[in-house]
């Protein structure tokens, strides 16, 4: 779980990203959800969940001092892949 520090510098880094995107990257890289599990949650397909993962995780790195700061290491596409 992240605390209320990380949460603001994630909520700042975050600003310019959908709802959908956010919450997408939230359950997958801050909760640790599986991409089966997010998938469920956002009743989306598992496409589409790697598609939002993979572009709120560019927009992200755009700032990487907030990124970083978060302890976050994106998983790379491959492994977003085993999860499926």
């Amino acid at each position: 779980m992240v605390d209320g520090k990380a949460m603001r510098m994630l909520s700042d880094s975050s600003e310019g990203l959908t709802l959908d995107l956010r919450a997408a990257v939230v359950l997958r890289d801050i909760q640790g959800l599986s991409t089966e599990e997010v998938t469920k949650v956002l009743e989306n397909l598992v496409a589409s969940l790697k598609s939002r993962l993979h572009r709120s995780r560019i927009q992200l790195r755009k700032h990487p001092v907030e990124y970083s700061a978060l302890s976050l290491s994106p998983a790379s596409d491959m492994d977003v892949e085993s999860d499926s």
